[in-house]
């Protein structure tokens, strides 16, 4: 199961500074962090063009995704020797876990809190178990936002959405379509005023 709390770091490390930063990540960094706060997973992604047509929000290239038990462990001095291999703007925010959706039974889910239920009710009776049927899916994540650490955000979004998937076999065919389109999420996507899409590939990853 994920853990409670996490923090996004989206960056674009330069094309001549990209070797450095995979090693600083892989060596450092993302062992630093598991090493030092048991029950936590660090993972580098980089964006790949997304299977919908959809055109990345920003120019940044890479996602640092660490995921934690203790929202402290993840307020971190290293980040900013991280983010200072970046030749575009960093944004880098915490979220708290509000639901792991898991149709396929993969692992146990959690329900909580009150304030958002029709998005939590939506994804879990109606878009998990659509997202469900695309030949590579694991599982969708809920989160909501805590804070913004970095970056300039007039307006950031109260939620963040991590669908996982295996392979993107199918992604943007019928099943995709037929997933938002539905009654239910017709109603609910007629409420979201912006919505922002990224496809990432896993790079490396470390467990704790």
């Amino acid at each position: 199961m994920p853990a409670p709390y996490s923090q996004a770091v989206f960056l674009g490390p330069a094309p001549d500074a990209y070797p450095q930063w995979e090693k600083y990540v892989k060596e450092g960094f993302l062992a630093s962090l598991s090493s030092d706060a048991p029950g936590s997973r660090a993972a580098a992604y980089n964006i790949i063009p997304n299977p919908m047509g959809r055109l990345p929000p920003d120019d940044s290239t890479s996602l640092i995704l660490l995921e934690s038990e203790n929202l402290r462990c993840l307020q971190r001095d290293d980040l900013h020797a991280l983010t200072q291999l970046s030749a575009s703007p960093v944004d880098s925010r915490s979220y708290e876990r509000i639901e792991s959706f898991d149709p396929l039974g993969l692992g146990p889910a959690e329900a909580d809190p009150a304030d958002i239920d029709e998005y939590i009710e939506f994804y879990r009776e109606d878009h998990a178990p659509m997202m469900a049927k695309h030949p590579g899916y694991l599982r969708t994540t809920l989160y909501r936002l805590k804070g913004v650490q970095e970056g300039q955000v007039d307006d950031p979004a109260p939620l963040m959405i991590i669908h996982e998937f295996r392979h993107l076999e199918g992604l943007g065919g019928q099943i995709t379509k037929d997933s938002i389109e539905t009654e239910f999420a017709k109603r609910v996507f007629s409420k979201v005023r912006s919505m922002k899409a990224r496809t990432m590939k896993l790079v490396y990853a470390h467990d704790r």
